[in-house]
Formats: C-alpha cells, structure tokens, sequence
C-alpha cells in the first residue's frame, strides 16, 4: 500500500510507489526481518487498532473494506516498515 512508511533510526521515510520501494528495497527489507515473517504464528501475531504486525513490528498491515459497511470484501495491506531494531545492533 502505498504510501508506504519506512521506520529508520533517523525517522520515518515515506515511498509513494512501488518504483520508490524497490529502488530501496535492501535498506528496508533485512534477512533478519525475512526470517521472523517466515517463522511467525498466526496466533502469537500482535494487533491493536492500527492493524496486525509480523516479527517484532517489523511489518505492519491492516485489511480495508472494499464493500462500505459489510467489509465481506477485505483487502489486506503491509502499510509500514520498521528496520529501527536492526539497524541499532
């Protein structure tokens, strides 16, 4: 989904398109970060209001109603990236 925040150390960055992602894709999307998505349970998954997140906050995403009210029709987004936690290391 874009725009698409990134969290760095030096703040967050927002990609408005999927060129801009890609151009950054090896800042933002770490092995490390590959590795807890893949070894993640759905029911150890934390959510809030703001969505649902793999890892340890390393992606963010949330659905969005298609069809108004009845939201039948989801279509579920990652809507933020955090790379502060491996980056600090």
């Amino acid at each position: 989904m874009y725009p698409n925040r990134v969290n760095y150390p030096s703040g967050g960055v927002y990609y408005d398109s999927k060129e801009a992602f890609l151009e950054n894709y090896d800042k933002i999307v770490k092995p490390e970060m590959l590795e807890r998505v893949k070894a993640q349970n759905f029911s150890s998954l934390f959510y809030n209001y703001n969505g649902m997140n793999f890892g340890i906050g390393d992606l963010w995403f949330s659905g969005i109603c298609l069809d108004g009210d009845s939201c039948k029709d989801i279509n579920i987004k990652v809507w933020s990236y955090s790379v502060l936690h491996i980056e600090k290391k």
